[in-house]
Formats: C-alpha cells, sequence, structure tokens
C-alpha cells in the first residue's frame, strides 16, 4: 500500500468528451492526483495554476482547441516544460509533424487502450 504521506504526482486531463475525463479519471486516479477540464481554457488556466507532471490534452475542442492550448502552454514560462501527450481521435498522419514542433511527448490515437496510455503517461512522469 502506498505511503499515504508521500505525495502523488498530478496530471491534467483536458478533453471535452465527459464520457472519456471520466474513464481517464478513474484509469488514472490510483497512481495520480488528477485534475480535469473539460475545454481549453479550463485546461490552460489549470496548468498555469497547478503546474502538473503532464498533461494528456486532446485536439478537437470547441470554443479553444487543443493547439491553441498547447501553443500558450509552451510560450508561457511556468508551463513551457511540462510534458503533453495528445490523445486524439485525428488521423496521426495529419498532426504527427505539429506535435514534434510543438515539442509533445507522445500522440496516441483514441481509442487507444488505457494501459498503453498508462505506460506512456508513467514513462514521462518518471524522467
Amino acid at each position: 500500500m502506498p505511503d499515504p504521506n508521500l505525495k502523488r504526482p498530478v496530471i491534467l486531463i483536458v478533453d471535452d468528451n465527459q464520457d472519456q475525463l471520466e474513464m481517464l479519471r478513474r484509469a488514472f486516479s490510483d497512481r495520480y492526483e488528477v485534475l480535469s477540464a473539460l475545454d481549453g481554457l479550463d485546461g490552460y488556466a489549470i496548468a498555469c495554476s497547478q503546474h502538473p507532471s503532464a498533461i494528456i490534452l486532446d485536439i478537437a475542442m470547441p470554443l479553444v482547441d487543443g493547439w491553441t492550448v498547447l501553443r500558450k502552454i509552451r510560450t508561457n514560462q511556468t508551463t513551457k516544460d511540462i510534458p503533453v501527450v495528445i490523445f486524439t481521435a485525428l488521423e496521426l498522419d495529419a498532426i504527427t509533424a505539429e506535435a514534434k514542433n510543438l515539442g509533445v511527448s507522445a500522440v496516441l490515437r483514441k481509442p487507444t487502450p488505457t494501459k498503453e496510455l498508462e505506460e506512456v503517461v508513467r514513462q514521462i512522469v518518471r524522467r
């Protein structure tokens, strides 16, 4: 059993799909403190105020898309080094080059098995 006095790493999940968000929250809550946002504006605000160990970010969201959030994260001195995993339903060929240019740690396409996403996040947080 983990020591309750040890602080768990914080991850932020930004996805406009409530069901997806809840599924990921449940999957990660045993190992991490999980913060979540249903839109890019809230996600960016949480990233700035909480400085999570990693961010799981959807790209296709209304109002403010994931690319806009990612650019804001990368140009902010307090958030620029936070590892980001893009988790999207978009075709990977269309986004991989842009993701690489913006320093994304990994790009996974929905529906990737949760265990695979967990392993990617675990490796990133461990660094």
